[in-house]
């Protein structure tokens, strides 16, 4: 896997790790309740995350298709990149993009993490054989940066997982 890649993979292998971790203090029903009416439980953070990685992964593989027409990234996509990356870090709360499901009020930890293991095997399975030239093609698109490149996605599933981990944590404190 290209460097760049990598290590933006491995960072989204080692919050995953660190999240079953902290999650293993905790009962499901406490993983699943609500901190508060209309608010996510613990793992509907994590269906929300896996829905956002499935979406991502299945856009890139369309696009690669076509990946001589992508172009590659530039100035623009760094700066959305950055800013969209500010905003996810900032605080500030929005809704989740209406392309992605409601995450369902139940769900077990053994078969969401179990899927989210499947899905990263996948994600290694397309990412291995990409060069230098195909990590900074855009084949991604997010809903408010636009078109960004793979290394670009992967460093934005980071942030996202990471914002979603703190609510998560934020939701169970308060039981």
């Amino acid at each position: 896997m290209q460097a760049e890649l990598k290590s933006h993979f491995d960072r989204l292998e080692k919050s995953k790790a660190e999240i079953r971790q902290f999650y293993s203090g905790y009962s499901e029903a406490e993983l699943n309740a609500p901190p508060a009416p209309g608010k996510w439980g613990a793992l509907q953070h994590m269906a929300h995350i896996l829905s956002s990685e499935t979406m991502g992964l299945g856009y890139m593989k369309k696009k690669i298709q076509g990946a001589d027409k992508a172009g590659r990234s530039g100035l623009r996509e760094n700066t959305m990149s950055f800013l969209l990356k500010a905003f996810l870090k900032s605080g500030i709360k929005f809704k989740a993009p209406s392309v992605l499901q409601e995450p369902a009020a139940h769900y077990t930890v053994d078969a969401l993490f179990a899927a989210w293991d499947g899905l990263r095997e996948e994600y290694v399975r397309f990412l291995d054989p990409m060069d230098d030239r195909m990590a900074h093609t855009l084949i991604y698109k997010h809903p408010m940066a636009g078109r960004l490149n793979p290394a670009q996605a992967l460093d934005f599933m980071g942030i996202h997982l990471d914002r979603h981990i703190r609510a998560a944590k934020k939701g169970l404190k308060k039981k």
